[in-house]
């Protein structure tokens, strides 16, 4: 099954699911560019003449094209504060 028929038909099986009788559909490509850009510097690294120089291009490369995505609800990077165990602890294991 082409990959066009497959959006086509997933697309009217959304619209009908949902109730969906007017509106604009609008289509994110913004993430499978920045991966053909990704695969396209890989591709280059790998025919290199110089590696080296590839090696630093796609770092750079990748720093630009990856979003940074910082997280409030994850715990990387806050300070945790005291992590030694408490008196009343040091006293229960001891025993």
């Amino acid at each position: 099954m082409p990959w066009e028929s497959l959006i086509s038909a997933s697309t009217k099986a959304l619209i009908k699911h949902y109730g969906i009788t007017s509106g604009t559909l609008a289509i994110d490509d913004s993430e499978r560019i920045k991966a053909e850009a990704l695969v396209t510097t890989i591709e280059k690294l790998a025919l290199s003449e110089n590696p080296r120089n590839a090696s630093e291009s796609i770092s750079r490369a990748i720093l630009e094209a990856l979003p940074n995505r910082p997280s409030s609800k994850h715990m990387a990077g806050c300070d945790l504060g005291r992590q030694e165990p408490t008196e009343s602890l040091k006293y229960k294991m001891a025993a």
